[in-house]
């Protein structure tokens, strides 16, 4: 009886792999698409990114264009207690 099942098993997964294997061969082959590295031309990047810097003394939003820059600063606050990174921290 076990061997039955082992033979029945095998036989399950030899068929799997022959028809996953006709299947490639048949159908064909897709390449996955190539897309350009952003090292090659970082100045084709539209747009601009923003994000946040905290530290002990102020919480800043920041902007920088996507294809490099210098950050600009957009707002800062100073963070004392119950206010930007302290709070969040729960200090």
């Amino acid at each position: 009886m076990k061997v039955d099942r082992l033979a029945l098993g095998l036989g399950g997964a030899a068929a799997v792999t022959v028809g996953t294997v006709v299947a490639i061969l048949v159908l064909g082959y897709v390449p996955l698409a190539e897309f350009p590295q952003l090292s090659e031309s970082p100045a084709d990047i539209p747009g601009t990114i923003a994000f946040s810097t905290f530290d002990r003394d102020r919480s800043c939003v920041m902007t920088v264009p996507a294809s490099g820059g210098t950050p600009a600063e957009v707002y800062c606050r100073p963070c004392g207690p119950k206010t930007g990174h302290d709070y969040l921290q729960g200090a």
